[in-house]
């Protein structure tokens, strides 16, 4: 029996024979695939799962078999694309050695490169709360790296708080009141780092330290978006990004 781990969610991809294996697998990417191109191009609200199957050309029963909604094919989405920037980033910055500039680094490449490629999407996710609900699950590792490098004093709750929700929270609230016409004189590219700052600050006093971290950040995110290395490791990776974690029952 093969397991396919996608998120939190375990799916049986297949339990028979070889030819059985190669197209129970084959579909079940082919939703994946299809249901990331339909948001990726039209958002989560004009997307259906009636369309999804069409697209695919695979009954709905199938879908759903795999997936319980709508909502889990936008967070497995959310999730390839979050392991795509940790991929990239993980050239560029070690982790452990410096989870301050990796934090800022990712919270930057991501608003900036989701904003501008999936614009009504980044939006709309904002909206339903699945982007917070991918990001608090995702990013849990780097703010508890942060307590350990710099020896915070801070309780594990309140480094939860600051560093995970604080962070998805000023974005989600600036994002969506600049499409309303409010915060004007805040540009776009300035909300990652208040996003950062905003968040950090609260462990970190040193306001240069911070000011020089976003500075070394938009060097990494510029090059970065500059050789278009996202797009060209989307293309590259995305059968790993749909299947990231396959492994065989001896049994």
């Amino acid at each position: 029996m093969v397991y396919c781990k996608v998120g939190q969610k375990i799916s049986i991809i297949f339990t028979k024979g070889t030819n059985m294996q190669t197209e129970e697998t084959s579909r079940y990417c082919r939703i994946i695939e299809v249901s990331n191109d339909l948001f990726a191009n039209q958002g989560y609200y004009n997307t259906s799962i009636r369309q999804i199957a069409k697209e695919a050309n695979i009954s709905l029963g199938l879908i759903r078999y795999h997936f319980d909604s709508k909502r889990e094919l936008a967070n497995i989405f959310w999730e390839s694309q979050f392991k795509l920037l940790e991929s990239v980033l993980n050239d560029y910055i070690n982790s452990n050695d410096d989870p301050l500039l990796y934090l800022a680094s990712f919270i930057k490449l991501s608003i900036n490169f989701f904003y501008h490629k999936y614009n009504r999407f980044y939006i709309e996710s904002h909206k339903e709360d699945i982007y917070s609900d991918v990001v608090c699950n995702f990013n849990v590792i780097i703010p508890q790296k942060v307590k350990e490098k710099y020896n915070l004093d801070v309780t594990n709750d309140f480094l939860m708080l600051f560093g995970n929700y604080t962070v998805v929270n000023t974005e989600k609230i600036l994002v969506l009141n600049k499409e309303k016409g409010l915060f004007k004189s805040i540009d776009y590219n300035e909300i990652p780092d208040l996003v950062f700052k905003n968040s950090m600050e609260k462990f970190i006093d040193d306001k240069l330290l911070s000011a020089e971290i976003c500075r070394k950040s938009k060097i990494i995110v510029d090059d970065i978006m500059k050789n278009d290395l996202l797009s060209k490791n989307i293309k590259a990776n995305m059968p790993s990004l749909i299947l990231p974690d396959i492994k065989k029952d001896a049994n």
